[in-house]
Order: structure tokens, then sequence, then C-alpha cells
């Protein structure tokens, strides 16, 4: 090797390391985002690396605190549940004593109680008279949006007047 070919392969190797030292390797490096995390978070295809370290790490809290509350959420309803039970317990244990008397009532309520909760309706539980009436508002405006979408485009192929009479 001769000594100009070691110079200006030291010159090119300063130039190119000079050029590299502000830039980190995070920035050049591209990576995919999963479709699944591009249709809940809105974030491009592909990002750098450092970004994607970045929204990781921000969407891996934001799932942190929604989980955490859903947690307490259903703690706090566990509470409220066993609270009722024990006071259901409680009374079923207080009112055993008052219809000991009567042989048939104590065997029949603790029956009847838990086919009674069959029936009764929970938050959220519709009704066959909820069904069907939101099943005839649905239709209802359906065909009131069929109806006036008609009698637009009529109007607007000038076959109908501006108050809704045959021209």
């Amino acid at each position: 090797m001769n000594r100009t070919t070691v110079i200006v392969g030291a010159m090119i190797l300063a130039a190119a390391s000079a050029t590299l030292s502000g830039c980190d390797l995070g920035d050049i490096l591209q990576v995919q985002t999963p479709a699944g995390i591009q249709q809940d978070t809105g974030l491009p295809g592909s990002m750098s690396l450092n970004e994607a370290e970045q929204e990781y790490r921000l969407e891996l809290e934001r799932q942190k605190t929604h989980m955490l509350a859903w947690r307490d959420n259903i703690e706090g309803s566990n509470t409220v549940r066993g609270i009722i039970s024990q006071l259901a317990l409680q009374q079923l244990n207080d009112l055993g004593p008052m219809v000991g008397g009567v042989p048939v009532v104590g065997p029949l309520l603790l029956g009847a109680l838990p086919i009674a909760g069959l029936f009764v309706r929970r938050p959220g539980d519709k009704s066959a008279a909820d069904v069907e009436q939101l099943t005839k508002a649905e239709h209802a405006s359906t065909w009131d949006e069929a109806r006036r979408t008609l009698l637009d485009e009529l109007r607007q192929a000038g076959a109908l007047r501006g108050d809704g009479g045959a021209a």
C-alpha cells in the first residue's frame, strides 16, 4: 500500500465518522407497526426505532392505567356483591327461626328464592317489548329516510315542486 492510499482512506474514514457522529442509528432504522396497533392508536405503518420505543412505552402505560382502573371497578363490584350476599344470608338466617314453626315454608322459601332470581331483570337486559319497540323505531327511521331520499331525488329531477306536490 502506498502512502497516498492510506492518507485518502483515513480522510474518507474521518469524513464518514464526522458525518455520522451526530446521528443515532435508532433514527435511521425503521420498525413496522402491527396493523392492530395502527388501528387502535392511529400510528403510522413504519417509524424510526427511537419513535417506536417511545410510543411503545406510552401505550404500555396507557394500557396499565386502563387495566388498573378496570381491576378497581371489578374489585369494587365484588365488594358490593359480598355485602349484598352477606345481608341476604343474614336475612335468611333471621327468617329461618320465624318460619321454623311451619314445616313447609322453610324449604319452600329456599327453593323459591333462586327461582325468583331467574325472573329479576339485570341491568342491560332487554325484554321482548323493548326489542320490539327498538325494531319498530329502526324500521320507521329507515322508511322515513328512504322516503326523504326519494323525494329529494324527485325534486332534483324536477318531477316535484318544492312543497311536495306533483308537478
